[in-house]
């Protein structure tokens, strides 16, 4: 990101904070350029003062997590989001952040456990059920990321991102053909999607059909040019198509 934008923007939403300091979305973005700026222990008191007037605030928890994952405190927010759930063992919020704070220490298996508290208690919260379906390919539970998706499209028939996983973890079994249908769905909903073109190059790339996968990671590139999961399947086909290039 611009340096130089960044401190702009520092500036505007303290002169913002000035007038109201109360303004937790003036908060949340200084913090954001503040983290942009890699000044992690500012950015984590703005971020802590938001979460004190609102402790709803993902995007808050989420800076916060990454700082502190950073910093090598990832365990502290884990243990903040548990003495909340000591408290009531069905809060939404404290079981999303502990989920989510495991999640980021690549500790699956414990992240699983309290999404799946979090579903118990709210039952058609999709972002708790995708999460379950990304940990479930992570692990290599396809199947039961597959039925994860299933239930969110139950739930929600647009949300694009199941589908998507739904083919990751289809590929992932090496059904291609059934992936690449659930890739097209997701592209049906959303054509600007470039992991759901990028992973139908994947599939392509995985039945021999160079041509059409270099079509999906061109069209993946279109949108983000700078989409790495799309530049790898371009090198892998180069490798094919010239090995020792």
């Amino acid at each position: 990101m611009n340096l130089f934008r960044l401190t702009e923007a520092e500036k505007a939403y303290s002169m913002a904070l000035d007038l109201n300091p109360d303004d937790t979305t003036a908060m949340l973005l200084k913090g954001s350029a503040l983290y942009y700026q890699k000044k992690d222990e500012q950015a984590l008191l703005l971020f802590n003062q938001v979460l004190e007037k609102d402790p709803g605030n993902n995007a808050a928890w989420i800076f916060k997590v990454s700082i502190l994952k950073a910093l090598g405190r990832g365990d502290e927010a884990v243990r903040i989001s548990q003495k909340a759930i000591e408290k009531d063992p069905k809060d939404p919020i404290a079981l999303m952040n502990i989920a989510y704070a495991l999640d980021q220490l690549n500790r699956k298996d414990e992240a699983l456990r309290y999404y799946q508290r979090l579903v118990d208690v709210e039952p058609d919260n999709t972002i708790a059920l995708m999460s379950i379906a990304n940990d479930r390919i992570d692990t290599g539970d396809y199947y039961g990321a597959i039925d994860t998706a299933n239930r969110i499209i139950a739930i929600d028939p647009s949300e694009k991102s199941a589908y998507y996983l739904k083919g990751v973890a289809l590929y992932r079994i090496d059904l291609l053909n059934e992936a690449g249908v659930e890739f097209d769905k997701a592209l049906a909903i959303d054509p600007e999607y470039e992991a759901a073109w990028t992973y139908k190059g994947f599939t392509y790339l995985k039945k021999g059909d160079t041509q059409n996968a270099m079509n999906a990671f061109d069209k993946a590139l279109e949108i983000s040019p700078n989409y790495y999961p799309a530049q790898l399947g371009k090198y892998r086909i180069a490798n094919i198509m010239w090995p020792g290039l």
